[in-house]
């Protein structure tokens, strides 16, 4: 007799395939929007932040799927992780009828906080 886990395998790997394809979709909006609004200088630190936070994700994510935790602590590990990526996607200006290139950084304060401006 199939236990619980075997007879779910299918099913999960059949989402997994699922949530890899939206993964994959929202990269691809995200690298569009942000080459269409954002200049060459911000977009090299954003790809260069995010390369770091991804590299520690890859040291990370080995420990957390393959170590002694349920599937329920580990989907929520990722629900968290990719909440706050599509938050932070929603914080990104909107590009609609925008030319290329027109986003600046602005120093505001004098803290030397930055804020993103649309030119």
């Amino acid at each position: 007799m199939l236990s619980i886990n075997q007879a779910c395998r299918p099913l999960l790997v059949s989402l997994a395939f699922i949530v890899r394809v939206c993964e994959m979709a929202g990269t691809c909006v995200t690298w569009i929007s942000t080459a269409e609004i954002l200049s060459t200088e911000i977009r090299s630190t954003g790809h260069s932040a995010a390369n770091a936070v991804a590299r520690i994700g890859g040291f990370c994510s080995p420990y957390i799927v393959a170590g002694n935790m349920s599937l329920g602590k580990i989907g929520i590990i990722m629900l968290i992780i990719h909440l706050v990526t599509a938050f932070s996607v929603t914080k990104l200006p909107e590009t609609k009828g925008l030319e290329l290139g027109k986003a600046t950084v602005c120093r505001t304060n004098s803290d030397y906080s930055t804020e993103l401006v649309i030119a």
